[in-house]
């Protein structure tokens, strides 16, 4: 029997349209600054679209930034400092903004923030000012949700908050969707048929996820100034499908738990 989760997409053609920005300042107010953008683009949005939006703008205009030459390390921060080849101040940011730090390697931790497997608990020095780091932000389904409400006012709109990641075993980094507003984040496809008319068991579809991931192609790591993408024609459907989480606790990740399961961590 096909689940209720199981209501399929209809996709259509997917554009991607990037909005050049010049940069953030703390205090900005992010959706301003984006309908800013947006207008000085000569773009405008429409029924359906989904907004990306770099998470580092948020945390720029939310003052999420730290002054390293401000921080004490602590002497673990020193003795991991050493260990991973890390400036014992990057690496007390860390310990501050992780839950759980699970290891490392050289010039990262590997950590667990909010629920998510990340690198540095996304503290950031790229793309922040010299001698600064850059935190997630406070509250990224908030922002979400509030960006969605000021710019939905010409438009009904999604909203996705884009950050990068790493894949294990895989060189390169890939959008992750730290947060959405108004749309699904993942779609339940069980009791849906494959092609060949047998029903799917366990399979889940990403689509805020493979959305970030096209939107962060656009945005790029370095100099772009490519902080927005209105993504056009993903024809997500009904956000009521499925409002969950995506995260998964740890027993349930095929990665995390087996990790766990040999290893001593807690």
């Amino acid at each position: 029997m096909k689940r209720e989760g199981a209501e399929r997409r209809r996709p259509g053609t997917l554009k991607l349209i990037p909005v050049h920005m010049g940069l953030i300042r703390p205090g900005t107010d992010p959706s301003e600054a984006i309908r800013l953008g947006i207008k000085n683009n000569g773009l405008k949005l429409r029924d359906g679209d989904i907004i990306a939006v770099a998470s580092k703008l948020i945390s720029t205009a939310e003052g999420r930034l730290i002054r390293l030459s401000e921080v004490n390390p602590s002497r673990r921060a020193y003795d991991m400092g050493t260990l991973y080849t890390m400036d014992p101040k990057l690496v007390e940011v860390v310990i501050r903004e992780a839950d759980q730090i699970l290891g490392g390697l050289p010039e990262a931790l590997l950590t667990l923030k909010n629920g998510i497997l990340t690198a540095n608990a996304g503290v950031d020095v790229s793309n922040t000012p010299p001698g600064y780091a850059s935190l997630w932000p406070r509250d990224p389904e908030g922002s979400a949700e509030e960006i969605r409400q000021k710019l939905s006012d010409k438009a009904d709109l999604a909203v996705i908050i884009v950050d990068s990641r790493v894949t294990p075993l895989r060189l390169g980094t890939i959008g992750l969707a730290l947060a959405t507003s108004g749309m699904p984040p993942t779609l339940d496809l069980r009791g849906s048929p494959d092609i060949y008319g047998k029903p799917l068991h366990h399979t889940w579809h990403g689509v805020a996820d493979d959305l970030a991931s096209a939107a962060h192609y656009l945005m790029g790591e370095a100099d772009e100034r490519i902080p927005t993408v209105i993504v056009r024609g993903a024809n997500i459907g009904n956000p009521k499908l499925n409002s969950d989480s995506p995260k998964l606790p740890l027993g349930r990740c095929l990665y995390m738990s087996i990790i766990h399961n040999n290893s001593n961590l807690s």
